[in-house]
């Protein structure tokens, strides 16, 4: 047996781990699933790695296969399931472990699956075979664009992995370069539905919707009813609205005063689809039925600064 021959032998059995290239999602994805699946001689191990944009910041799932006899019976037996941790200037990442009970459905080497999915902040990790063994929910930053990435010990072999995100609705800009320029028009304004709006009180359900926030708002006539325009907001809640961004739309309902709105929330998406709003005088109350919301806003004097 040549040299060359026994290198080659040594090198397929050594365990050193196969890293594949990152793949991003940018910012403007509000969800993401990375799904892996692999076939793992038992002692092997497998794992998604998840970072930032300049991935300084990682975190990672590694899946650890029972060590076990190739003539044993591999559906039995405990995996491994390590969460990682590293940030910036850490010199060490912080593991912990978790071990799972597992039955394969097939007695060797059976085709093990590992998913992250995000939902705006929540992170939810997923492994199993056929069915999920294990699920655990985690926090991240859903505001800067994440790279993810697998890897793989010799012992296992990677099926496919497939990675699928949503984008986030484009929500428009309404007609106007900057806020003065819409409170000169406002002010000259003999339309009373027209104006500017800061926010009064509200009525919710915190059980049904989350709280978006203290919003100021103006309202603009167009051809077909009323823009709504996003100006600011009072509360530090994260938003994808800029200002003069378009909010909604009020078309006429047949009744004065009174029209059907079209909302979107923080993220850009419609609102409940039974909504309307009311001008009462220097009050403006827009209801969501569907959701138990109500909001009102008070009519800004042209002479005071805000919002």
């Amino acid at each position: 047996m040549t040299m060359r021959t026994i290198l080659a032998i040594i090198l397929s059995t050594m365990t050193l781990p196969a890293v594949f290239a990152w793949e991003h999602v940018g910012a403007d994805s509000y969800k993401f699933t990375y799904h892996c699946r692999f076939a793992s001689h038992p002692g092997g191990h497998f794992g998604i790695r998840i970072a930032g944009q300049d991935t300084a910041e990682w975190r990672s799932v590694t899946v650890r296969v029972p060590d076990v006899d190739i003539d044993d019976v591999f559906n039995r037996g405990e995996v491994n399931i390590i969460y990682s941790h590293k940030t910036p200037g850490a010199k060490e990442r912080t593991d912990s472990t978790i071990r799972v009970p597992f039955i394969a459905a097939s007695d060797r080497f059976p085709e093990l699956s590992l998913r992250l999915s995000s939902y705006n902040d929540r992170l939810t990790i997923t492994f199993g075979e056929k069915e999920p063994v294990y699920r655990s929910v985690i926090t991240i930053d859903n505001t800067q664009p994440v790279s993810l990435k697998y890897s793989h010990d010799k012992k296992t072999r990677p099926i496919r992995h497939t990675l699928r995100s949503t984008l986030y609705p484009t929500i428009a800009q309404g007609p106007f370069d900057n806020i003065d320029s819409l409170k000169a028009y406002t002010a000259a304004s003999e339309d009373i539905y027209e104006g500017i709006w800061r926010y009064y009180d509200r009525s919710f359900n915190p059980f049904k919707v989350p709280d978006e926030g203290r919003y100021n708002i103006a309202t603009i006539k167009t051809d077909d009813g009323y823009r709504i325009i996003y100006l600011s907001t009072d509360d530090n809640i994260p938003t994808r609205l800029r200002p003069l961004d378009i909010k909604g739309n009020l078309n006429d309902s047949g009744f004065d005063g009174i029209f059907n709105l079209q909302w979107l929330d923080a993220q850009g998406w419609p609102a409940d689809r039974y909504a309307s709003a009311q001008f009462e005088g220097n009050l403006l109350t827009l209801r969501f039925p569907t959701l138990d919301v109500t909001l009102r806003f008070a009519r800004v004097k042209q002479n005071d600064n805000q919002p």
